[in-house]
Protein backbone atom coordinates (compact mmCIF):
# COMPACT_ATOMS: atom_id res chain seq x y z
CA UNK A 1 0.00 0.00 0.00
CA UNK A 2 2.85 2.40 0.62
CA UNK A 3 3.53 2.32 -3.11
CA UNK A 4 0.20 4.08 -3.58
CA UNK A 5 1.35 6.80 -1.21
CA UNK A 6 4.40 7.58 -3.34
CA UNK A 7 2.38 7.42 -6.54
CA UNK A 8 -0.26 9.79 -5.20
CA UNK A 9 2.16 12.29 -3.76
CA UNK A 10 4.33 12.32 -6.86
CA UNK A 11 1.36 13.90 -8.65
CA UNK A 12 1.91 17.13 -6.72
CA UNK A 13 3.89 18.15 -9.79
CA UNK A 14 0.62 18.16 -11.72
CA UNK A 15 -0.74 20.78 -9.30
CA UNK A 16 2.29 22.96 -9.91
CA UNK A 17 1.89 22.69 -13.68
CA UNK A 18 -1.90 22.94 -13.87
CA UNK A 19 -1.94 26.40 -15.48
CA UNK A 20 0.32 25.51 -18.39
CA UNK A 21 -1.40 25.35 -21.83
CA UNK A 22 -2.84 21.93 -22.56
CA UNK A 23 -1.97 20.59 -19.15
CA UNK A 24 -5.16 21.38 -17.25
CA UNK A 25 -7.22 18.61 -18.86
CA UNK A 26 -4.50 16.08 -18.02
CA UNK A 27 -4.39 17.32 -14.46
CA UNK A 28 -8.13 16.82 -14.05
CA UNK A 29 -7.86 13.27 -15.41
CA UNK A 30 -5.07 12.45 -12.97
CA UNK A 31 -6.98 14.10 -10.13
CA UNK A 32 -10.07 12.03 -10.92
CA UNK A 33 -8.09 8.80 -10.65
CA UNK A 34 -6.37 10.07 -7.53
CA UNK A 35 -9.69 10.95 -5.88
CA UNK A 36 -11.20 7.55 -6.68
CA UNK A 37 -8.22 5.87 -5.03
CA UNK A 38 -8.48 8.07 -1.97
CA UNK A 39 -12.19 7.32 -1.58
CA UNK A 40 -11.46 3.60 -1.81
CA UNK A 41 -8.85 3.75 0.96
CA UNK A 42 -11.09 5.80 3.23
CA UNK A 43 -14.12 3.63 2.52
CA UNK A 44 -12.27 0.59 3.81
CA UNK A 45 -11.65 2.26 7.19
CA UNK A 46 -15.14 3.79 7.39
CA UNK A 47 -16.96 0.59 6.45
CA UNK A 48 -14.88 -1.86 8.50
CA UNK A 49 -15.19 0.28 11.62
CA UNK A 50 -18.96 0.67 11.31
CA UNK A 51 -18.73 4.44 10.85
CA UNK A 52 -20.68 4.39 7.59
CA UNK A 53 -23.65 2.86 9.35
CA UNK A 54 -23.21 5.07 12.44
CA UNK A 55 -23.29 8.29 10.41
CA UNK A 56 -25.74 7.26 7.71
CA UNK A 57 -28.78 8.95 9.26
CA UNK A 58 -28.05 12.06 11.30
CA UNK A 59 -30.70 14.54 12.42
CA UNK A 60 -29.26 18.02 11.87
CA UNK A 61 -32.37 19.92 12.92
CA UNK A 62 -31.26 20.42 16.54
CA UNK A 63 -27.49 20.88 16.47
CA UNK A 64 -25.71 22.92 19.11
CA UNK A 65 -24.50 26.42 18.15
CA UNK A 66 -20.82 27.04 17.51
CA UNK A 67 -20.48 29.64 20.26
CA UNK A 68 -17.76 32.24 20.67
CA UNK A 69 -14.76 30.08 21.56
CA UNK A 70 -11.86 30.18 19.11
CA UNK A 71 -8.97 27.72 19.22
CA UNK A 72 -5.50 28.79 18.04
CA UNK A 73 -2.41 26.59 18.25
CA UNK A 74 1.31 27.17 17.92
CA UNK A 75 3.30 24.20 19.13
CA UNK A 76 6.35 26.02 20.53
CA UNK A 77 4.28 28.81 22.05
CA UNK A 78 3.09 32.15 20.69
CA UNK A 79 5.79 34.03 22.60
CA UNK A 80 8.44 32.69 20.21
CA UNK A 81 6.24 32.55 17.10
CA UNK A 82 7.23 34.30 13.84
CA UNK A 83 6.11 37.93 13.37
CA UNK A 84 3.31 36.96 10.98
CA UNK A 85 1.80 34.55 13.53
CA UNK A 86 2.06 37.16 16.28
CA UNK A 87 0.29 39.66 14.03
CA UNK A 88 -2.54 37.20 13.32
CA UNK A 89 -2.89 36.63 17.06
CA UNK A 90 -2.86 40.38 17.75
CA UNK A 91 -5.71 40.85 15.28
CA UNK A 92 -7.65 37.87 16.70
CA UNK A 93 -7.56 39.44 20.15
CA UNK A 94 -9.37 42.48 18.73
CA UNK A 95 -12.37 40.41 17.63
CA UNK A 96 -15.46 41.40 19.61
CA UNK A 97 -16.88 38.82 22.00
CA UNK A 98 -14.18 36.24 21.34
CA UNK A 99 -13.31 33.54 23.88
CA UNK A 100 -9.78 32.89 22.65
CA UNK A 101 -8.00 29.72 23.78
CA UNK A 102 -4.29 29.62 22.94
CA UNK A 103 -2.73 26.18 22.77
CA UNK A 104 0.89 25.07 22.69
CA UNK A 105 2.93 21.97 23.51
CA UNK A 106 2.63 22.64 27.24
CA UNK A 107 -1.14 22.91 27.54
CA UNK A 108 -2.89 21.36 24.55
CA UNK A 109 -3.44 18.09 26.42
CA UNK A 110 -5.51 20.01 28.96
CA UNK A 111 -8.19 20.02 26.25
CA UNK A 112 -7.16 17.29 23.81
CA UNK A 113 -7.08 13.58 24.64
CA UNK A 114 -4.73 11.28 22.74
CA UNK A 115 -6.04 7.94 21.55
CA UNK A 116 -3.34 5.39 22.38
CA UNK A 117 -2.58 4.62 18.73
CA UNK A 118 -2.42 8.32 17.83
CA UNK A 119 0.00 9.12 20.63
CA UNK A 120 2.31 6.28 19.59
CA UNK A 121 2.29 7.32 15.93
CA UNK A 122 2.91 10.96 16.85
CA UNK A 123 5.80 10.09 19.14
CA UNK A 124 7.50 7.86 16.57
CA UNK A 125 7.06 10.46 13.81
CA UNK A 126 4.54 8.56 11.67
CA UNK A 127 2.02 11.33 12.30
CA UNK A 128 3.77 14.70 11.85
CA UNK A 129 2.57 17.75 13.74
CA UNK A 130 0.66 19.17 10.79
CA UNK A 131 -1.39 15.96 10.57
CA UNK A 132 -1.89 15.83 14.34
CA UNK A 133 -3.54 19.25 14.23
CA UNK A 134 -6.23 17.81 11.94
CA UNK A 135 -7.04 15.28 14.65
CA UNK A 136 -6.86 17.97 17.33
CA UNK A 137 -9.19 20.45 15.65
CA UNK A 138 -11.89 17.88 14.95
CA UNK A 139 -11.79 16.49 18.50
CA UNK A 140 -11.75 19.93 20.13
CA UNK A 141 -14.77 21.14 18.17
CA UNK A 142 -16.68 17.90 18.73
CA UNK A 143 -16.07 17.78 22.47
CA UNK A 144 -15.94 21.46 23.39
CA UNK A 145 -17.47 23.35 20.48
CA UNK A 146 -16.03 26.49 18.93
CA UNK A 147 -14.06 27.56 15.91
CA UNK A 148 -10.59 26.34 14.92
CA UNK A 149 -8.52 29.16 13.46
CA UNK A 150 -5.05 28.39 12.13
CA UNK A 151 -2.38 30.62 13.62
CA UNK A 152 -1.71 31.95 10.11
CA UNK A 153 -5.26 33.22 9.53
CA UNK A 154 -5.94 36.96 9.57
CA UNK A 155 -9.42 38.03 10.68
CA UNK A 156 -9.98 41.61 9.46
CA UNK A 157 -13.66 41.71 10.45
CA UNK A 158 -13.87 42.24 14.19
CA UNK A 159 -17.57 41.36 14.30
CA UNK A 160 -17.06 37.91 12.78
CA UNK A 161 -17.98 36.04 15.98
CA UNK A 162 -21.44 37.61 16.02
CA UNK A 163 -22.06 36.14 12.57
CA UNK A 164 -20.80 32.66 13.49
CA UNK A 165 -21.69 31.88 17.09
CA UNK A 166 -25.33 30.94 16.50
CA UNK A 167 -24.61 28.69 13.53
CA UNK A 168 -24.43 24.91 14.13
CA UNK A 169 -21.58 24.54 11.64
CA UNK A 170 -19.23 26.97 9.97
CA UNK A 171 -16.40 27.03 7.48
CA UNK A 172 -15.40 29.48 4.78
CA UNK A 173 -15.93 28.76 1.13
CA UNK A 174 -13.41 30.04 -1.38
CA UNK A 175 -12.58 29.78 -5.06
CA UNK A 176 -10.25 26.92 -5.94
CA UNK A 177 -11.36 25.37 -9.23
CA UNK A 178 -8.42 22.96 -9.54
CA UNK A 179 -8.98 21.39 -6.11
CA UNK A 180 -11.25 18.33 -5.84
CA UNK A 181 -13.17 20.03 -3.01
CA UNK A 182 -13.85 23.06 -5.21
CA UNK A 183 -13.39 25.38 -2.23
CA UNK A 184 -16.55 24.16 -0.49
CA UNK A 185 -14.83 24.09 2.93
CA UNK A 186 -11.59 24.92 4.71
CA UNK A 187 -10.00 22.91 7.49
CA UNK A 188 -7.99 25.91 8.66
CA UNK A 189 -11.07 27.94 9.63
CA UNK A 190 -13.94 25.73 10.65
CA UNK A 191 -16.20 25.25 13.63
CA UNK A 192 -19.34 23.82 15.14
CA UNK A 193 -21.18 23.18 18.35
CA UNK A 194 -20.51 20.37 20.80
CA UNK A 195 -21.24 17.03 19.15
CA UNK A 196 -21.13 18.44 15.63
CA UNK A 197 -21.58 15.44 13.29
CA UNK A 198 -19.17 16.65 10.61
CA UNK A 199 -16.22 17.16 12.94
CA UNK A 200 -17.20 14.01 14.83
CA UNK A 201 -17.12 11.97 11.62
CA UNK A 202 -13.82 13.52 10.54
CA UNK A 203 -12.25 12.73 13.90
CA UNK A 204 -13.55 9.16 14.04
CA UNK A 205 -12.40 8.49 10.49
CA UNK A 206 -8.88 9.80 11.13
CA UNK A 207 -8.57 7.62 14.24
CA UNK A 208 -9.82 4.54 12.39
CA UNK A 209 -7.52 5.22 9.46
CA UNK A 210 -4.47 5.34 11.74
CA UNK A 211 -5.48 2.06 13.33
CA UNK A 212 -4.88 0.51 9.92
CA UNK A 213 -2.06 2.57 8.42
CA UNK A 214 0.98 4.48 9.63
CA UNK A 215 1.45 6.52 6.46
CA UNK A 216 -0.41 9.21 4.51
CA UNK A 217 -1.68 8.62 1.00
CA UNK A 218 -1.83 12.31 0.04
CA UNK A 219 -0.94 15.78 1.23
CA UNK A 220 -4.67 16.61 1.05
CA UNK A 221 -5.75 13.51 2.98
CA UNK A 222 -7.75 15.58 5.47
CA UNK A 223 -9.67 17.22 2.62
CA UNK A 224 -10.39 13.83 1.10
CA UNK A 225 -11.99 12.90 4.43
CA UNK A 226 -14.21 15.97 4.10
CA UNK A 227 -15.02 14.94 0.54
CA UNK A 228 -15.99 11.46 1.71
CA UNK A 229 -18.52 12.92 4.16
CA UNK A 230 -19.83 15.31 1.50
CA UNK A 231 -20.19 12.48 -1.04
CA UNK A 232 -21.71 9.73 1.08
CA UNK A 233 -23.90 11.55 3.63
CA UNK A 234 -26.79 13.76 2.56
CA UNK A 235 -26.84 15.57 5.92
CA UNK A 236 -23.14 16.51 5.54
CA UNK A 237 -23.73 17.76 2.00
CA UNK A 238 -26.66 19.82 3.27
CA UNK A 239 -24.60 21.45 6.03
CA UNK A 240 -21.67 22.20 3.73
CA UNK A 241 -23.84 23.49 0.89
CA UNK A 242 -25.61 25.81 3.33
CA UNK A 243 -22.39 27.74 3.96
CA UNK A 244 -22.38 31.24 2.45
CA UNK A 245 -20.38 31.85 -0.72
CA UNK A 246 -17.52 34.30 -0.65
CA UNK A 247 -13.79 34.75 -0.22
CA UNK A 248 -12.88 35.16 -3.90
CA UNK A 249 -9.32 36.12 -2.99
CA UNK A 250 -8.59 34.38 0.31
CA UNK A 251 -4.83 34.45 -0.44
CA UNK A 252 -4.63 38.10 -1.55
CA UNK A 253 -2.10 39.18 1.09
CA UNK A 254 0.14 36.19 0.52
CA UNK A 255 0.02 36.44 -3.27
CA UNK A 256 0.81 40.15 -3.20
CA UNK A 257 3.21 40.12 -0.25
CA UNK A 258 6.11 41.79 -2.08
CA UNK A 259 4.01 44.06 -4.27
CA UNK A 260 3.44 47.77 -3.59
CA UNK A 261 0.53 48.44 -1.26
CA UNK A 262 -2.61 49.69 -2.98
CA UNK A 263 -5.30 51.02 -0.64
CA UNK A 264 -8.13 50.51 -3.12
CA UNK A 265 -7.19 46.87 -3.63
CA UNK A 266 -6.73 46.38 0.12
CA UNK A 267 -10.14 47.81 0.94
CA UNK A 268 -11.73 45.66 -1.76
CA UNK A 269 -10.02 42.56 -0.36
CA UNK A 270 -11.40 43.22 3.12
CA UNK A 271 -14.88 43.92 1.77
CA UNK A 272 -15.04 40.72 -0.29
CA UNK A 273 -13.24 38.24 1.98
CA UNK A 274 -14.11 36.98 5.46
CA UNK A 275 -10.51 36.00 6.24
CA UNK A 276 -7.02 35.80 4.75
CA UNK A 277 -4.89 32.65 4.81
CA UNK A 278 -1.16 33.32 5.08
CA UNK A 279 2.09 31.36 5.07
CA UNK A 280 4.64 32.38 7.69
CA UNK A 281 7.48 30.62 5.84
CA UNK A 282 6.93 32.74 2.74
CA UNK A 283 6.41 36.01 4.61
CA UNK A 284 9.85 37.59 4.24
CA UNK A 285 10.30 41.33 4.56
CA UNK A 286 12.78 43.21 2.36
CA UNK A 287 15.84 44.71 4.06
CA UNK A 288 14.97 48.07 2.54
CA UNK A 289 11.51 49.38 3.51
CA UNK A 290 11.54 52.44 1.28
CA UNK A 291 8.44 51.13 -0.52
CA UNK A 292 5.40 50.06 1.47
CA UNK A 293 4.52 46.57 0.28
CA UNK A 294 1.39 44.59 1.09
CA UNK A 295 3.42 42.53 3.54
CA UNK A 296 4.86 45.56 5.31
CA UNK A 297 1.43 47.15 5.52
CA UNK A 298 -0.06 44.00 7.06
CA UNK A 299 2.65 43.57 9.68
CA UNK A 300 3.13 47.21 10.63
CA UNK A 301 -0.33 48.75 10.34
Amino acid sequence: MKGIYYLYNSTVVFKALRNYPGFKSLFYKVDKVKTAGAMKILDKAVTESGLKEKYSNIDISKLNPTGNRVWMFWYTGFETAPPLVKKCLEEAKKVKGIDLVLLDKNNFEDYFTFESNIRELFQNGSIPLVKLTNIMRTQLITRHGGLWCDATVYMPHKDIISRIQDKPFYSVKHFMDWHFGKGKWTGFFTGGGIGNPITSFLYDTLVEYYKRYDWHFDYFQFDYTWLYAYTYFDWAKQLIDSLPDGNPDINYIQKNWDKPFNKEEWDSMIKDNEIQKLNWKAAKLPECKSIETVGIHFLES
